[in-house]
C-alpha cells in the first residue's frame, strides 16, 4: 500500500513539473480582459511564440513582449516602455492609466 501511494505521489509531482514546464511564458495574460472602473475599456490579448498582441476597445493593435521579471512589455512613444502585470491571486491585470493604474478582469 506504500509502495502504491510513493508511486502516486512522484507520478503527480512528475505531471506537475511537466505541465509547469511546457506552460508557454506569459500565458496567463492570454484572454479578454475588461477595465473594473469603464465597462467600455477592453483589451484582447493573443500569443503567438514570444509575442504578443494586445487590441484595444478602439481595434487599436500594439505588440508586446514578455518580459523576466513576468511583465507584459509594450513599446510606447518616444522610447517609454508600459507594462501590463499580472496578479495571480485575483486574475487581474494592472496597467497605467491617465492617474494612477488601471485593474481589467478577465472576461470569462
Amino acid at each position: 500500500m506504500r509502495d502504491l501511494a510513493r508511486k502516486m505521489l512522484q507520478s503527480t509531482i512528475l505531471l506537475a513539473v511537466l505541465a509547469i514546464g511546457c506552460a508557454k511564458a506569459g500565458s496567463q495574460y492570454v484572454g479578454k480582459w475588461v477595465s473594473a472602473n469603464n465597462p467600455s475599456d477592453t483589451l484582447n490579448i493573443t500569443q503567438n511564440g514570444n509575442q504578443f498582441q494586445i487590441t484595444g476597445a478602439t481595434l487599436e493593435q500594439m505588440n508586446a513582449t514578455y518580459a523576466k521579471d513576468g511583465t507584459l512589455q509594450i513599446a510606447g512613444p518616444m522610447g517609454m516602455t508600459i507594462s501590463l502585470i499580472y496578479d495571480k491571486s485575483s486574475d487581474t491585470l494592472q496597467g497605467p492609466a491617465m492617474v494612477g493604474t488601471t485593474t481589467y478582469k478577465r472576461v470569462k
